[in-house]
Parts: structure tokens; C-alpha cells; sequence
């Protein structure tokens, strides 16, 4: 190895330290901001001091499993996607590869769902994303058998409620229940995004922040300059070779007040 690299790969190194305490350090002292609060059919963002920045007016809600919106879900292409069943109010996983859309494209919505996981089971729940091919790819819920996982078996970031690739879970109270159903709910207001599991707050965070940006920065989906902003995309769930279930899934789209 050549002197002159010793120094640049050492340097190399310790950036990639502070970057990594960094995300802990701040992780840690998770949450930022107060959640959304709902007030007569209007959700009220605001910040760490209290002051009211957003305000979102409720609109219309969905029941996705219901039968006259069957037609509503497609492969990538917009097509009827075979490798999902729709049966007596779930949506299940049969085979193949294709993940399940949504048709349209939402930006500021509240998505609710019920899930089962198989054991040693993986999947998620796709927002704000895009497709290339048959597969979501994009900003997404994770969900997993958090005990069982054959994947990253100890790091927080890929538990079931994170935020994939970007924040953990923050209340790590125990794994979820692979036999039974499970309680998940994604909220989009402009840039406050919060994501819950079985009724408790998992992920509270604020799209365009420092660390937003500085975990963005080094996630494995940065080349895509459109990983990180909360423009607006499609939702889908992902299709990963293990038998999912949903159930109760409904969208209640929002609208920005002046």
C-alpha cells in the first residue's frame, strides 16, 4: 500500500465513525417533535416548542379490502397481479415475485392496516415510492419476524415498524406476534411522517432535517435522487418470497391547509 493512501483510508474511517455515533447519538434522543394530533377532523403538526406549523384537513376514507376496491390493486403495470389472493377481506401473498400496487399516487395520507408474518417471514409496506419492474422501491415500513429473521438478526433499523434503511423503531418493547395479526399505521403530513405498530409510536421524524438528510446520505438507495423526498408515489406491498396477510387496510387521503 502506498504511504500516501494510509492517511486518506484512516480519514475515510473516522468519518464513517461520526457518522455512525452520530445517527445513535441522535436516534437516541428520539423524538424531535410532538405527533399530529387530530381536532375535528383536522390534524395539527407542529413543532418542539409547541408553535402549529401544518394543518390537514381530513377527506376521504377507503376500505382497501372491500370488494369494490379489488380492482384497485395491480402489478407494477397496472395489471391484475395472480400472485395475490383477495379473499373474505384479506389481501394474501400466493406466490411469484410481483409486488402489489396501489393504483395512483398519494402524498399526505394516513394508511392503517392489520398484517400476519409467517415464521422467518419478511416484507413491507411501500410509500412515497416507484417502480422499477415488477418491484416497489422507494421509502417503506418494514415488516419482519423480528425473533426469527434470517437477515440482520440484531440490528434495530430492519425490526417491524422502522422506517427501512433510515431510522429504528423506537419503542422496542418485545418482537411482534408472527402467529397472529398485527396493527400497523403509516402517517404522511408534507414532511412529518410517523409510523406505529400495535398502537404504539415506532418511528416520529421530519423529512429534510440534518439527520434526515444525513442518514439518506448513507443509505444503500442514495444514487436514486429520489429516495428522501416526500414528493408524492405510489403504495405497494412488497411481495419477498414469504406468505404475508393483510387485513383492515383503509387510506384516509388529507389535504393541506393554508
Amino acid at each position: 500500500m502506498k504511504e500516501f493512501a494510509r492517511p486518506f483510508i484512516l480519514f475515510t474511517f473516522f468519518i464513517l465513525f461520526l457518522t455512525i455515533a452520530f445517527n445513535v447519538q441522535a436516534q437516541q434522543n428520539w423524538p424531535p417533535n410532538p405527533t399530529a394530533v387530530l381536532k375535528n377532523d383536522i390534524w395539527f403538526i407542529s413543532n418542539a416548542n409547541g408553535t402549529v406549523t401544518a394543518k390537514f384537513r381530513q377527506n376521504l376514507t377507503r376500505d382497501l379490502c372491500a370488494s369494490e376496491e379489488i380492482s384497485s390493486w395491480t402489478d407494477a403495470e397496472g395489471n391484475p397481479n395472480l400472485d395475490w389472493e383477495f379473499k373474505n377481506g384479506e389481501i394474501r401473498r400466493l406466490a411469484g415475485s410481483k409486488d402489489l400496487f396501489l393504483k395512483g399516487d398519494f402524498k399526505d395520507f394516513i394508511l392503517e392496516f392489520e398484517f400476519r408474518i409467517e415464521f422467518g417471514g419478511n416484507s413491507g409496506v411501500f410509500f412515497h415510492s416507484w417502480n422499477k419492474k415488477e418491484k416497489a422501491v422507494g421509502h417503506e415500513y418494514q415488516i419482519i419476524d423480528d425473533m426469527n429473521r434470517r437477515i440482520h438478526p440484531t440490528l434495530q433499523r430492519y425490526f417491524t415498524g422502522s422506517f427501512y434503511q433510515l431510522f429504528y423503531r423506537y419503542d422496542a418493547s418485545g418482537p411482534i406476534n408472527y402467529q397472529g395479526f398485527n396493527k400497523g399505521k403509516i402517517m404522511v403530513m408534507g414532511n412529518h411522517v410517523e409510523l406505529w405498530l400495535n398502537d404504539k409510536l415506532a418511528v416520529n421524524v421530519e423529512a429534510g432535517d440534518p439527520l434526515w438528510k444525513c442518514l439518506v446520505a448513507n443509505s444503500h438507495s442514495n444514487s436514486d435522487p429520489r429516495f428522501g423526498q416526500l414528493n408524492g408515489g405510489r403504495i405497494a406491498f412488497q411481495n419477498h418470497d414469504h406468505e404475508v396477510v393483510f387485513k383492515n387496510v383503509r387510506i384516509t387521503t388529507l389535504e393541506k391547509m393554508n
